[in-house]
């Protein structure tokens, strides 16, 4: 259930209304002079302004989101100063196609240095690039509608809808609240999970660190648009979408194998490219090359098969 449904009519009202409220104009004072981490503290201990009983904003759960501001000072207002993201034990990386780091890096580089408006935008891309990926274009009918249901549910929010209206002593819940739904949106498009397999601790854990460490330390150059000399951030760049990625999401060849592995990269090309956004095209194609090279290097795919599956991955990855 929808928080601002729990409430009655007149408490939901307050939260959009501009006039003066001393309740809740203390809480953005204390916001603004002990910083967001006081704030929630105390948000999470009495409930919202005004309400008549004690519903805490937070919940323990194993995913979570922090944002916190700049003193950006009017007109500009504040931006967000930074953010990151957290999962709880047991949530861990080895049964995903695409590591679930590269969904948590890509909510906190949708906000980041952004104010509320600009950072609520990115993250609604987000979710709706999720439609995009190949996994939710081939889904059966009765996955497609789930997926329909919980993007309408999430974008439908009061928080989301009338946003442009909320106090800004709600901006910081409402950003944490969308980047834990595009995560969890997010992990639901199929392709995103190998059948069969369990996730589990250890070498997947490994490479996963590894691989976005490789990939954050590349960026940056490959962002700027200038030349990459020798080709070494690409290389590295491509290493880390190598490793963030499990070879077993790829099935055995057989008569779709061709556009079926051509959909399993491109998704995770896409999510990558989401994760870390910015990187001229030219740059996008040269490593998505490199990356083809060394999963087909792995699977020791024949030089038919894998012209098959390069003819298909563009499309799957909107890479040229």
């Amino acid at each position: 259930m929808d928080r601002a449904s729990e409430r009655p009519p007149h408490h939901q009202d307050q939260r959009h209304r501009s006039g003066p409220q001393p309740a809740r104009d203390a809480l953005l004072s204390l916001q603004r002079q002990a910083g967001n981490a006081a704030a929630a503290a105390f948000v999470q201990l009495v409930g919202r302004p005004g309400s008549s009983t004690n519903v805490p904003l937070f919940t323990v759960q194993r995913l979570s989101a922090n944002v916190w501001w700049d003193k950006t000072p009017p007109p500009a207002g504040p931006r967000i100063e930074g953010s990151k993201t957290e999962r709880g034990a047991g949530t861990a990386g080895g049964a995903h196609s695409t590591a679930f780091a590269l969904f948590e890096w890509a909510v906190v580089h949708a906000v980041d240095g952004k104010n509320f408006a600009d950072a609520l935008n990115a993250l609604l891309a987000l979710l709706a690039g999720a439609k995009s990926m190949p996994g939710y274009l081939i889904a059966d009918a009765p996955t497609k509608g789930k997926l329909d249901a919980d993007y309408a549910a999430i974008t439908s929010k009061p928080d989301i809808t009338g946003a442009a209206a909320l106090h800004p002593v709600y901006h910081t819940q409402v950003l944490q609240d969308l980047m834990v739904d595009v995560m969890r949106f997010r992990n639901l498009i199929p392709y995103t999970y190998i059948a069969g397999k369990s996730g589990a601790k250890g070498i997947g854990e490994v490479n996963e660190r590894e691989g976005i460490a490789a990939m954050r330390a590349a960026w940056p150059g490959l962002r700027s648009g200038g030349p990459d000399p020798g080709g070494q951030r690409t290389k590295a760049f491509a290493s880390g979408m190598r490793m963030t990625f499990d070879i077993d999401a790829l099935q055995n060849w057989d008569m779709f194998a061709q556009i079926r592995w051509a959909n399993v990269l491109g998704q995770h090309i896409r999510s990558v490219f989401q994760a870390f956004p910015g990187i001229p095209a030219p740059k996008q194609g040269a490593i998505q090359g490199r990356f083809a090279d060394a999963v087909f290097k792995e699977t020791a795919l024949s030089p038919k098969r894998q012209k098959a599956v390069m003819e298909n991955l563009p499309t799957s990855s909107g890479v040229s």
